[in-house]
């Protein structure tokens, strides 16, 4: 099933299709300024692109086989302020369907936040937003084919140690 979504994962990361993770992971905190901006182009062919039976891609009006362009824009940016640092990363880009013009969608991941550092202890806080073409096998409909498959994470660690031995860790995750 191509159906990707990470419920742990606080970098980028994406559903339908490919995995779309971008980022190394978020920042400590006084981490080094760094920008990092590419766009992407990926020219792809699915042999069957409703991943599911022939009849149902035909009862959904889907033909089995196409071509899409996925152009894409990524970015990492991560700025420190002193002992602290924000960040944000991601990609935002759009599937472009040959023949299947019902399944063009917006294909994008954000994450945001804020880092810091006071003493031994560490703190983080940030959100994480995911927009794409659900998975056509997985709508629950039959002429149902234009899913919009979002989720927005909000999250908040708190965490104090030195690296080494032990380390105390409170962490708070919705979704």
């Amino acid at each position: 099933m191509r159906l990707a979504l990470a419920l742990g994962v606080v970098i980028s990361a994406g559903v339908c299709g490919s995995a779309m993770a971008q980022s190394a992971g978020m920042p400590a905190a006084g981490a080094k300024q760094a920008r990092s901006i590419d766009f992407i182009a990926d020219v792809l062919y699915d042999s069957n692109v409703a991943h599911s039976s022939e009849a149902l891609a035909a009862a959904r009006g889907i033909k089995p086989d196409d071509e899409m362009i996925r152009p894409k824009l990524n970015f990492d940016i991560v700025q420190p302020i002193g002992r602290q640092s924000l960040f944000l990363s991601g990609f935002a880009g759009y599937d472009f369907h040959k023949y299947n013009k019902q399944l063009d969608r917006i294909h994008a991941a954000l994450t945001a936040g804020a880092s810091g550092r006071a003493g031994p202890c560490q703190a983080t806080a940030y959100g994480t937003y995911q927009a794409a073409q659900s998975e056509p096998a997985d709508t629950v409909g039959v002429s149902t084919v234009r899913n919009l498959l979002t989720t927005a994470i909000g999250a908040a660690t708190f965490a104090c140690g030195q690296g080494a031995g032990l380390q105390e860790t409170l962490s708070y995750q919705h979704q």
